[in-house]
């Protein structure tokens, strides 16, 4: 990447560069604006508002530009803002664009909409500073966005089901103390529905159940659920003295698809 970059002096070479190297439609959607792009115009004119003072005859041997942000520190008080899409610009979108500021010394900030994700964008380039732009869209009120019932309802319905439950990445746990209290836990994967940045279209689905082999009746197996990683465990409460109750750990040691 030194390179490509050994050449430039101004800001105007980069955007020349840029230019040679993109096809249209990517070019427009770099330099356009939406509607009649009177936000670039003004955008536009503020930058140009600005100028540098000139200052002569000054000791120049010792500079510091550096500066921080909400106590990230940076080498220049520049940072790369966040654009989606940049997947459409390079290969490795957002990715790049960390790695890059990381090794200059500054931030990038991600945009939600840009692949390859936060988690692929935070191992490009780890340890170092990162912002991650969100997009909050509506007011505050919550939207459902799904509704997830148990594969096989109690005739009854006091199967309970929902009573603990715990996110770990893509993995969904979640308990059902089911009619006797023997209890077990379904076990969801999320599956991305082609829109990596957009989670509200995903679907969860079933791919396991966790059951205790030697469970007593009125175990309350399932009663607490909490995962880490590959390993999950699952609580038990005693019912009556003969059900002492207890912790059962385990251990994903496959995909579960």
């Amino acid at each position: 990447m030194k390179q490509d970059t050994d050449g430039f002096r101004t800001l105007h070479e980069i955007v020349k560069a840029a230019r040679a190297k993109l096809d249209d439609d990517a070019w427009d959607y770099v330099i356009g604006g939406a509607d009649t792009e009177t936000t670039v115009k003004r955008n536009r004119r503020a930058l140009d508002s600005l100028a540098f003072r000139p200052r002569v005859l000054n000791d120049i041997s010792e500079i510091d530009s550096s500066s921080e942000l909400f106590g990230c520190p940076l080498r220049i008080p520049v940072m790369l803002a966040p654009v989606g899409s940049l997947q459409d610009l390079h290969p490795g979108g957002g990715a790049e664009s960390a790695r890059g500021a990381a090794g200059f010394g500054t931030v990038s900030i991600l945009s939600s909409v840009c692949h390859p994700g936060l988690e692929k964008v935070a191992e490009a380039a780890p340890g170092e500073n990162r912002i991650f732009q969100l997009y909050v869209r509506g007011d505050d009120a919550w939207v459902e966005a799904g509704k997830l019932l148990p594969p096989v309802p109690a005739p009854s319905g006091l199967d309970w089901y929902g009573y603990a439950l715990h996110i770990e990445g893509d993995m969904l746990f979640v308990s059902a103390l089911e009619p006797q209290w023997f209890g077990r836990s379904y076990v969801y994967r999320r599956f991305d529905q082609g829109t990596p940045n957009d989670e509200s279209d995903d679907e969860w689905i079933e791919v396991d159940q966790i059951a205790q082999s030697d469970a007593w009746p009125q175990e309350y197996f399932g009663r607490s659920v909490h995962a880490d990683g590959a390993r999950v465990i699952i609580g038990a409460t005693q019912a009556d003295d003969a059900c002492p109750g207890g912790d059962y750990p385990w251990e994903i040691t496959a995909d579960c698809d």
